[in-house]
């Protein structure tokens, strides 16, 4: 037993010493090298792109949580489309490979929450429904894209940690959404057609507004939470390249899901004056754009007789609903709510069910949508505890942080009534975000009270 402690002792001290430097003088030397090929051989931006990522990897390896910021970044700046199709899977096989190497040489234990409980009940039906899908391809498509989810809020839970860690995760989402919402602007630019909604990489303008609306209460916390000026203003340009990016991408459920925000901002902050007035202010001008500013708004005032989208979006509920009521055991199988729309809902073309809810029932039936409840109520439960443990503890920089976290999750789901995003990975993030923020103040207190 001596000699396992002594092991144990020599692999979390030494030896991840010796670990670091070596990786240290590899860096070193790799990069040397690359910077020869590139600046004397002239191979070009392959040498930046080499030099960044040998950069990145040995940096993940000394410090995980680099690691779990970087996945944020791939998310919410949604950027990785444009380097390479796979190369947000290889960097999520990365993150976890360090950060089990990092946990094992550390001793350190993995996060236990009763939300695990949740996700493998809907495991164990996601997979279920694997075998009543008609189409299996489509359904195995979507199956690995929950499991690339179900990683990400693992990589998140287990290398977000601290309060700071928490701290510099929101920066990175709201700078990451800002580059998006930036990348969209000048895309509308330089595109040279007009009446063209904003649009991301890869993301119709629906699923950018979804993407981009929740970041904004993250971005109000931190300026409340920090003093330092520039971050300040940075988060402030933020927000301004959000909502303009957010208006112009003409999305109803995205302008609903912004406005909530605002409302929950302007209820929260009712004895701040000025930051009161400025959010009435923002929040009318929403409102004046949503109903008479833009042709894309104006079909609210026809919706039920003139408005194609909407009595669509009609049938499809209603589809959907029909759709759990006859298969309410296993559904018609993962990722097939596209193939049987069009029985259900009667329409001509087959769509997703533009709802989260009945996307998730349809497909993996009533047990299925019950343990997706359940991991979203066990994410919503751990940032209402946490908010009364830091008012209890009267730690005002954490509390700011997580009602933060609890508006960005609801506007989220808000838009979500009008989206398929269940296998999004902005939603999971979010999820283990609130999971994080209960252990850091549950931890916090208890050191206190030592």
């Amino acid at each position: 037993m001596r000699s396992i402690k002594s092991l144990h002792y020599f692999i979390s001290d030494d030896y991840i010493r010796m670990i670091k430097w070596s990786a240290i003088l590899f860096l070193v030397v790799s990069e040397s090298l690359i910077i020869y090929l590139f600046a004397v051989k002239e191979y070009g931006c392959l040498g930046i792109i080499l030099i960044g990522i040998i950069f990145a990897g040995f940096l993940i390896i000394i410090y995980p949580y680099y690691g779990g910021f970087l996945v944020i970044a791939f998310v919410f700046s949604n950027f990785g489309p444009l380097i390479g199709g796979g190369i947000f899977s290889i960097l999520l096989f990365y993150v976890i490979c360090a950060m089990l190497i990092s946990k094992y040489l550390n001793g350190e234990k993995f996060i236990n929450h009763q939300i695990n409980v949740g996700i493998l009940v809907f495991t164990f039906f996601v997979l279920i429904s694997l075998i009543t899908a008609e189409v299996k391809e489509l359904a195995l498509e979507h199956f690995f894209q929950y499991v690339k989810c179900v990683l990400v809020f693992f990589c998140v839970i287990n290398l977000i940690t601290k309060k700071k860690y928490i701290r510099y995760a929101y920066i990175v989402i709201v700078s990451s959404s800002a580059i998006l919402a930036l990348y969209s602007i000048h895309r509308f630019l330089t595109s040279g057609i007009s009446g063209l909604r904003f649009s991301g990489v890869t993301r119709d303008p629906n699923y950018l507004a979804l993407i981009l609306v929740p970041t904004i209460p993250l971005a109000i916390s931190i300026i409340k939470t920090q003093k330092n000026l520039f971050i300040r203003v940075m988060m402030i340009l933020s927000i301004i390249f959000c909502i303009s990016t957010i208006l112009m991408t003409y999305s109803r459920g995205g302008v609903l899901a912004l406005s909530v925000t605002f409302l929950w901002v302007i209820y929260d902050n009712r004895k701040k004056k000025i930051f009161s007035f400025l959010s009435i202010i923002v929040l009318i001008i929403l409102v004046y754009l949503f109903i008479t500013e833009f042709s894309h708004y104006k079909k609210l005032i026809h919706l039920v007789s003139k408005d194609t989208s909407f009595m669509q979006r009609l049938n499809l509920y209603q589809g959907g609903l029909k759709m759990i009521i006859d298969r309410p055991i296993w559904g018609v199988g993962l990722g097939n709510f596209l193939i049987w729309s069009s029985r259900y809902a009667g329409l001509v073309t087959s769509l997703v069910a533009h709802n989260i809810f009945l996307q998730v029932g349809g497909e993996t039936g009533v047990f299925g949508l019950m343990a997706f409840i359940f991991i979203l109520g066990s994410a919503w439960f751990s940032i209402r505890r946490s908010q009364g443990i830091t008012l209890r503890n009267k730690d005002s920089e954490l509390n700011f942080l997580t009602v933060g976290l609890k508006i960005s999750l609801f506007s989220f789901l808000v838009g979500s009534m009008f989206l398929t995003s269940h296998f999004d990975y902005a939603l999971w993030v979010l999820l283990a975000l609130a999971i994080v923020i209960e252990r850091i103040a549950t931890y916090t207190i208890r050191d206190v009270a030592v």
